[in-house]
Order: C-alpha cells, then sequence, then structure tokens
C-alpha cells in the first residue's frame, strides 16, 4: 500500500512540483486525448457503425483519424493518461500505462485485427500495411 501511495503522491523529479510547463503539457495532453477520441467516435456515428466489441462490423473505417492511425481510441487513453500524470506531477498514472498498453497491445489489438481480417480479408491487410499501429504519421 505504501509503494502505491508513493507513486500516486510524490512528484515527478522531471522538473520541480507546482511547474507550470508540466501542468500545461499535461493539459495539452488531456486535450488531444479527448480530441482525438471524439474524432474517432464521430467517425464510427457517421458510418452508422458501433464502437462496441462484438457488435456486427459494417464498413471498415480508414478515414478521418484512422487514415493516420489504426487505433486512435488506445492512443486518446495513453494521451490522457501522460497528460493526467503531468498535471498531477505524478508517476503513478504514468506507471499504470505500461500494463494497459501490454493488455491492449498483445489481447485485445490482436483480437481486433482477427476479427477485422475475418471480414475484410484483403482490404483490412492493405490497410493494415499502409497504417501505423499507434502512433500518427
Amino acid at each position: 500500500m505504501a509503494t502505491i501511495r508513493f507513486f500516486f503522491t510524490k512528484p515527478m523529479s522531471i522538473l520541480a512540483y507546482g511547474s507550470f510547463a508540466l501542468r500545461f503539457i499535461g493539459i495539452l495532453l488531456v486535450a488531444s486525448g479527448v480530441v482525438l477520441y471524439s474524432l474517432a467516435s464521430r467517425v464510427f456515428v457517421s458510418h452508422h457503425t458501433s464502437m462496441k466489441w462484438g457488435e456486427p462490423i459494417r464498413t471498415l473505417i480508414k478515414v478521418g483519424v484512422y487514415s493516420r492511425t489504426r487505433n486512435p481510441q488506445f492512443l486518446s487513453f495513453v494521451l490522457v493518461g501522460l497528460g493526467v500524470s503531468f498535471v498531477m506531477n505524478t508517476w503513478g498514472f504514468m506507471l499504470l500505462l505500461v500494463p494497459f498498453i501490454a493488455y491492449v497491445q498483445l489481447i485485445v489489438i490482436p483480437a481486433e485485427e482477427k476479427v477485422l481480417m475475418l471480414a475484410f480479408k484483403e482490404d483490412y491487410k492493405r490497410y493494415r500495411d499502409e497504417t501505423p499501429q499507434w502512433l500518427i504519421m
């Protein structure tokens, strides 16, 4: 318990506690994550497709933010997590991202890609080969 409290209450050593620059960067990261998630959601709504796992896949979305990254929702969660770490000036939220990213990368994304490959075959393979998985390039 003491270790958990340490990571969520002790300041980062990147910049001094209360640094305006650190918090400003954090706010920008959180805002970027929220905007990215909103843009991804908007594309799904405009294509009348659900973002919920297990619901029918109507179309392969390759436009908007999906033309830059195959996983904008997960990327948005990482941006928000980093931003919260900076705003709160603690390593705790940043450390929580490690198991989150591992779980998404090793379990969630492969399962999603298997479903998409079965549904869209060569079209998805081309999209996967042309579009980065996480980063917006």
